[in-house]
């Protein structure tokens, strides 16, 4: 994985390898950094990202081939860090939804109370591209 990411603001991009990164860096350069989740355009596999003004963190996974085994570690290392002691309800959850995506099966976007946090999960069945939005329980 080493040198297989790039850091946007507060986004940690992880990519399959230095060819889809260096496409989507090119992309990003030609103005093409807003194009929608079901675009032709290159796309990072993971993103793991953060946004200060609502403290709210999340993660996105374009499942294909592989993306799961690929970017576990990253995963689940920043899941540790958010849900402590319930990280591992978070990672089941997790990758039950993702592997039932990447399969084909159609999942509703829903809504599930994981420790202090309130996890929302949107999910594009037909692009195979989950969001999980990560926000602590008021």
């Amino acid at each position: 994985m080493l040198g297989h990411y790039n850091l946007l603001d507060t986004t940690l991009r992880l990519f399959k390898d230095d060819k889809e990164k260096q496409a989507v860096l090119n992309a990003s350069s030609m103005g093409n950094l807003g194009a929608s989740a079901n675009s032709a355009t290159a796309k990072e596999e993971v993103a793991l990202w953060l946004d200060p003004a609502y403290n709210t963190y999340g993660i996105t996974v374009r499942l294909r081939e592989g993306t799961l085994a690929r970017n576990k570690e990253a995963v689940e290392l920043f899941g540790n860090r958010l849900f402590t002691y319930e990280a591992i309800a978070f990672h089941r959850w997790f990758n039950a939804i993702c592997e039932e995506v990447e399969v084909g099966h159609s999942i509703a976007s829903k809504q599930a109370e994981v420790g202090g946090y309130t996890v929302n999960l949107l999910v594009d069945n037909e692009n195979k591209t989950v969001v999980f939005s990560i926000a602590a329980t008021k």
